[in-house]
């Protein structure tokens, strides 16, 4: 994870520990659901960025810096267009995997069966994408409270 979510959930919490201790539940309680949005936020702009930048870096090594095609790349399969990379309420990745191919899809399909980390963390960052989606499309979205963003 990146030192700026680091930093800033390190920053929430140190005021929400304040807080408590000075017996202010009612700002406590605002501070941490804008605790949990920021931080939903902040980790999903970050998977965006870094497979973003992933997929052009790939593309880069295959053809070249100054190709065309890497231009093209970036301004018609990555410029704007991460949201549609995946399909966020199906759980799974495989929209994601079928834009490399088909026989791309079933590899990764055969390995996130034999992978219980890899599908559960590919499971969790749909539900973070599509969490963001939702506040992104809703002025208030619930986060479970007892969602403990601690672990990500």
């Amino acid at each position: 994870m990146s030192d700026a979510i680091k930093e800033l959930f390190s920053q929430l919490s140190e005021i929400s520990d304040s807080l408590l201790k000075q017996g202010q539940p009612s700002l406590l309680i605002t501070l941490e659901e804008i605790h949990r949005k920021s931080l939903l936020l902040s980790a999903a702009s970050y998977f965006e960025f870094r497979l973003s930048e992933g997929v052009a870096q790939f593309c880069e090594h295959l053809v070249g810096n100054h190709s065309p095609i890497l231009q093209l790349v970036r301004n018609k399969a990555i410029s704007r267009q991460y949201h549609t990379w995946f399909d966020w309420k199906s759980g799974n990745a495989n929209a994601f995997f079928s834009l490399f191919g088909k026989d791309f899809k079933i590899y990764m399909d055969s390995v996130t069966k034999l992978d219980d980390k890899m599908s559960i963390g590919i499971k969790s960052f749909i539900s973070l994408g599509l969490d963001r989606n939702r506040l992104g499309g809703v002025d208030k979205l619930v986060i479970a409270p007892t969602s403990r963003l601690g672990g990500l």
